[in-house]
């Protein structure tokens, strides 16, 4: 090969070479330096000679004076298996695409920035030429907010006659975006590599990070674990996804992200927030309330006994037909699932979760039939013994009329979601004590409004 190939070596590789040899300890020779090392109790020592080596030589041989030589020491190299070739390629594309998303995100003093050109002057408003310059200036120094100053945005702020914006409105523009791009980036560090999918263990993950910085949340240390099956299992149920990755876009873009994100801001209290400690609490409590065998899953008897026998013994007897129980028990997941399910009943979901409960024929919509079964399980609830309920006819008209059905001898879970009404529906033929107390409110002195008269759905007509 040319000299070349060592330039770039020591030269010292060069200059000299080590030649390990043992001498006597009571006499060194001149030539040798200081023994290397010495073992108690041995007659010899170890020293290191030098001698000149030419660049072809040898450098990493080791020669010991005498007969017995020593092996040449090899370094064995563990070959990595494919798999673990792929999981280290996916880390170190995650943290390379985890690296670009936090350089071009926003600082704190990125925005002061920005705002103290904004504000220069202390002008109310600003006319597109002002408008231009800023987003010039501001490119000068960084080019994170170029897509700030487009005239699409300026357009879309535009109100007065002048066609001028405010300077208000359109920083809080930017720190709208701003937010929701430093919302992203933290939840692309516990995503897959790419930041498009999340898992329920990450998602978990996450949700702790974020109780981290919440000052007003104090979660105990041993109800960590339930609270955050509590936290990641309104993400997953709304979702429909059970135990499979969700689409990371979605889950920021979700009600429940802004929930969670509400509770960070404002310190939401008394129940107001899913994500809150009160309502953990409360919904946790209510749980164990009910396992009276300490099993962490109850029996159907037990599940009647939810909120003081508030509902219709025969939904929850549906429960424990249509969900997934282990050993006839329902678990502390499928119970999660039945009290989001009324939480969010105006929703598509909650309302899907009760229409697959009164479906007892698994038709894809109530018929006539089915709605006479579970009312008849209302009407002779304990809660209600002695009030004079109204005909089957009436409620299943009252019924229609508030859904308006495609068709009025089948009603559909669209027919329900579309009408907005259908977690009204749900209640009438559900829950005993939203009956009684809606009966309460609007039927003591006969002169409710037609809303009052809705949210009842002229289920009693006395009360004794």
């Amino acid at each position: 090969s040319s000299s070349s190939t060592f330039n770039s070596i020591p030269q010292f590789y060069f200059k000299q070479s080590y030649t390990l040899s043992t001498t006597p300890s009571s006499s060194s020779s001149p030539t040798t330096t200081s023994p290397v090392h010495s073992r108690k109790g041995s007659d010899s020592a170890t020293s290191i000679t030098h001698s000149g080596l030419s660049p072809m030589s040898n450098h990493n041989s080791w020669s010991v004076a005498g007969d017995r030589k020593h092996p040449k020491l090899k370094t064995k190299h563990k070959r990595l298996t494919h798999s673990q070739r792929q999981q280290l390629l996916v880390d170190n594309v995650q943290q390379y695409l985890q690296t670009q998303r936090l350089d071009l995100s926003v600082t704190n003093e990125d925005l002061q920035d920005v705002w103290a050109m904004l504000s220069d002057g202390n002008p109310s408003t600003i006319t597109y030429d002002d408008f231009c310059e800023c987003g010039e200036r501001v490119g000068e120094v960084t080019s994170k907010f170029k897509d700030f100053f487009q005239p699409v945005v300026y357009l879309s702020l535009c109100e007065d006659t002048y066609e001028n914006i405010s300077v208000d409105r359109f920083f809080d523009l930017i720190m709208y975006v701003v937010n929701w791009k430093q919302r992203h980036i933290s939840l692309c560090r516990y995503a897959d590599a790419k930041g498009e999918f999340i898992h329920n263990q990450q998602l978990a993950d996450f949700i702790y990070f974020q109780l981290e910085t919440m000052q007003d949340v104090v979660i105990p240390e041993a109800s960590i674990e339930s609270f955050l099956t509590h936290a990641t299992k309104k993400f997953s149920f709304l979702h429909e996804l059970g135990r499979r990755k969700m689409r990371v876009k979605d889950v920021l873009l979700s009600e429940s992200m802004a929930e969670l994100y509400h509770l960070k801001e404002n310190g939401d209290k008394f129940g107001e927030n899913w994500f809150s400690f009160e309502t953990f609490t409360s919904v946790r409590g209510e749980f164990l309330k009910l396992d009276a065998d300490n099993k962490e899953a109850l029996t159907c008897e037990q599940m009647c006994r939810f909120q003081s026998n508030a509902l219709n013994p025969m939904i929850i007897k549906r429960v424990f037909d249509e969900r997934e129980t282990m050993g006839g028990r329902l678990g502390y997941d499928g119970y999660l699932e039945f009290v989001l399910a009324r939480w969010c009943l105006q929703s598509k979901k909650g309302l899907k979760y009760f229409f697959n409960l009164l479906d007892v024929d698994q038709n894809r919509y109530l018929t006539h039939a089915t709605i006479y079964q579970f009312f008849k399980g209302i009407q002779e609830h304990p809660q209600l013994r002695g009030y004079d309920f109204a005909s089957f006819e009436d409620i299943r008209t009252e019924i229609i009329d508030l859904v308006k059905p495609k068709d009025m001898f089948r009603i559909t879970l669209d027919d329900l979601v579309s009408c907005g009404k259908g977690d009204y529906v749900m209640l009438m033929l559900t829950d005993a004590s939203w009956v009684k107390m809606h009966e309460n409110v609007g039927g003591d002195d006969g002169d409710g409004d037609d809303e009052d008269e809705d949210d009842v759905g002229g289920v009693i007509n006395d009360s004794v």
